[in-house]
Order: structure tokens, then C-alpha cells, then sequence
């Protein structure tokens, strides 16, 4: 497995096969976050437990205060902040 940081945003990490983004990484101090389809997240999962301690704690809802919404119909990931402005 071979994650690759993006110069982007240096606490995102990308997976590629055939040049195509399979799954991304991210990393905030202690939180870890894989986004891809579930068979894919749990053979990283999986993978990154022989060396690191991990705790799977299932789909995501909020991360650093941002709420997550995935709609799979249209293959969209929305980060809201909606809390602060209502």
C-alpha cells in the first residue's frame, strides 16, 4: 500500500490505482479518517493495524466539529458547518 501526500493539504493522503484516486486518507493528530468504498477502507484498515493501534467506530458523521454528509446516489461528500449560521 502506498499512500501519497498531497500538496495540497499536507494532512491528506491519497490512494492511486491506474491514476485514478481510489481512497483518501486524512490525518488530524490522533484522528484518522479513510474515505473510499468499504471493502477498500477495511484492507487499509487492515494493513495500517500492523503497525498503529486503530479503533473503528463505523460511518462518518462529524469530524473537527464539521458535519459530513455522504449521498451516494450522487457520489457527492458535503461539509457543512450549518451549526454556525443558523
Amino acid at each position: 500500500m502506498r499512500l501519497a501526500r498531497l500538496d495540497s493539504d499536507y494532512g491528506l493522503y491519497a490512494l492511486k490505482k491506474d491514476g485514478e484516486v481510489t481512497l483518501l486518507q486524512t490525518v488530524y493528530v490522533d484522528d484518522l479518517l479513510l474515505m473510499s468504498p468499504r471493502q477498500l477502507c477495511e484492507e487499509v484498515a487492515v494493513s495500517l493495524q500492523e503497525t498503529f493501534e486503530l479503533t473503528t467506530v463505523g460511518m462518518v458523521k462529524y469530524l473537527l466539529g464539521v458535519e459530513i454528509l455522504i449521498n451516494k446516489t450522487r457520489k457527492q461528500i458535503v461539509y457543512s458547518q450549518r451549526q454556525y449560521v443558523l
